[in-house]
């Protein structure tokens, strides 16, 4: 949220419940200058139906901290090094703070005083990405003091410990087609690949007004919530059949948040056989997930060659007072087909979610 000129700044449409308030974090690549202020993080800010919270935010100097990332082996500078920083800005639990080292391979980042972790995530050599787990991670933690100038920190990385990240499917999908490349044509024998993920690639989320919605529940659950919502998600044709069915609810009652949600998995219209999944916070980006769930599909246009085959999805659900949602989904066509450069490995996977795998393709050998 942009800060007004008077220094004051209105957050709206949040949901009823406890919410963190922290700056954004202040990663640029393209700039190594670190903030002049920084702002403590108020954690467990406790919201309730129709109420506003008045806030005094405090900007303070924090503490400044400068370094260095070298190569251990050969003690050189690594330029374009990422570096992700929690810090009582920051803490555990919210999205850090991520500075970039400079041609020198040199850093700078303002942080609140108080416990601070500073590890190397990534490494930006040539196009390349070399990524470091968790355990590979080079780290250093710090106990800084308000107005303190830490200017002497050094990390060293193992330049060749950490694999590359692999490719995603975007880059694959991105990557230019051979002009002579040819699928020869035929008859393949293709297999359903229910583990097929297609999270980057098929996008589906909830549009249809709610009121549209309710009329194609046939019978709800029986819910908690009066502020209990519907959703409809496109995953297997163009109209109405093609649609799954959802509805949000609030298990602890209204104005507690919504943490579950009732998914039409048999595909019959009718909410009130089916099962609450419940929705668990996502740190990262503050999005409610639920586990990949299992659910009816068709495959192909309606008719006798109509395949019918179960797809995996994972509902989402974003914040604010009518938040948005949306799935992510697995499963799709997988095998091998004959080209002029031998056999390829393929996936066949539905991208518009029609129902029709015919339509659009795609063959990549990497995601399976």
């Amino acid at each position: 949220m942009a800060v007004g000129k008077d220094g004051s700044v209105y957050i709206t449409q949040l949901p009823p419940k406890k919410v963190d308030i922290c700056l954004e974090p202040s990663y640029n690549r393209n700039n190594t200058e670190p903030r002049a202020w920084v702002l403590p993080a108020v954690m467990g800010v406790e919201l309730s139906v129709g109420s506003t919270k008045k806030l005094e935010l405090e900007l303070v100097p924090g503490a400044l901290v400068k370094g260095k990332v070298i190569d251990k082996d050969s003690g050189k500078p690594v330029v374009s090094a990422r570096l992700k920083i929690q810090h009582p800005g920051k803490p555990e639990g919210t999205y850090p703070d991520f500075v970039q080292t400079d041609a020198n391979g040199e850093f700078a980042a303002r942080v609140v005083n108080g416990r601070v972790n500073i590890s190397v995530e990534s490494i930006l050599q040539e196009n390349t990405k070399k990524v470091f787990q968790p355990d590979q991670e080079s780290s250093i933690k710090l106990d800084l003091s308000e107005g303190e100038i830490k200017s002497d920190v050094m990390l060293q990385v193992v330049m060749n410990e950490p694999e590359q990240r692999k490719e995603s499917q975007w880059q694959v999908q991105n990557k230019p087609i051979p002009a002579d490349f040819e699928v020869i044509p035929g008859s393949y024998d293709l297999t359903w690949g229910p583990d097929i993920d297609c999270s980057r690639v098929i996008y589906t989320g909830s549009r249809m007004n709610i009121d549209v919605i309710n009329t194609l529940i046939k019978k709800t659950p029986d819910l908690v919530s009066s502020n209990a919502f519907p959703a409809a998600y496109q995953i297997d044709g163009n109209g109405n059949d093609g649609l799954l069915l959802a509805m949000f609810d609030e298990s602890q009652g209204t104005g507690k948040g919504w943490d579950r949600v009732y998914l039409d998995c048999n595909r019959n219209g009718d909410l009130s056989d089916e099962k609450a999944y419940p929705l668990a916070r996502d740190k990262q980006n503050n999005w409610l997930n639920s586990d990949w769930i299992t659910v009816q599909a068709f495959q192909g246009q309606s008719g006798s060659d109509r395949a019918q085959n179960p797809i995996a999805v994972q509902v989402q659900l974003g914040n604010g007072a009518k938040p948005y949602s949306s799935i992510n989904r697995k499963g799709g066509w997988k095998g091998t087909v004959d080209t002029n450069i031998g056999r390829v490995e393929c996936a066949t996977i539905d991208s518009n979610a029609n129902g029709d795998y015919s339509d659009r393709y795609v063959i990549d050998g990497t995601s399976f």
